[in-house]
C-alpha cells in the first residue's frame, strides 16, 4: 500500500514522475490466487508474492514459497500484473484547469493571511508604542518620606 501509494501522491503534485505503479501480495490458498489476501490467508498460502510493476510490465518482485511449481508463480505474476494494471488505471490526476485553479486559490489565501498577519502586527505594535508612551507620560510624585 505504501509504494501505490507513494505513487500516487507523486501522480497528483507537480513533480514529473513517468509512469504510475502499484503493488500486491500474491498469495495462494487451496488452489486459489489471491490478490492482497487476510492474515489469515496469508498463514495458509503457499505463496507469498510482492509484486510491484506499471501498466507496461513488472518492476520488482520479492518472493517466499512452500513447495509450488514454475507454473504456479508464473501465473501468480500474470494475475498479480493484471491487478496492478487495473490499480494504475485509474485516472488520479486532476484537470489541468482545476490544478491552476487549486493553485491559485492557495496564492490568494496565502496572501489574505499574510496581509491578516501584517495587520495584527501593525495594530499590536501600535498599541504597544501607546502603552509605552503612556507610561512614560505619566509624572512620577517624589515620594515623601516621615
Amino acid at each position: 500500500m505504501a509504494i501505490t501509494g507513494a505513487s500516487v501522491a507523486l501522480a497528483l503534485s507537480d513533480i514529473p514522475f513517468q509512469k504510475t505503479i502499484a503493488a500486491v501480495r500474491m498469495g495462494f490458498v487451496d488452489g486459489q490466487y489471491i490478490v492482497n489476501p487476510t492474515f489469515l490467508q496469508r498463514k495458509e498460502s503457499k505463496l507469498d508474492l510482492i509484486v510491484v510493476g506499471s501498466k507496461d510490465g513488472l518492476v520488482m518482485v520479492e518472493a517466499g514459497a512452500k513447495e509450488v511449481t514454475e507454473e504456479q508463480v508464473v501465473t501468480a505474476l500474470d494475475t498479480a500484473h493484471a491487478a496492478i494494471k487495473q490499480i494504475v488505471a485509474v485516472d488520479r490526476r486532476p484537470r489541468e484547469g482545476s490544478r491552476q485553479e487549486e493553485a491559485h486559490g492557495r496564492e490568494e489565501g496565502n496572501r489574505r493571511r499574510l496581509l491578516q498577519g501584517r495587520s495584527k502586527a501593525r495594530s499590536s505594535s501600535r498599541s504597544r508604542r501607546r502603552c509605552a508612551s503612556a507610561r512614560s507620560s505619566r509624572t512620577t510624585r517624589p515620594s515623601t518620606s516621615r
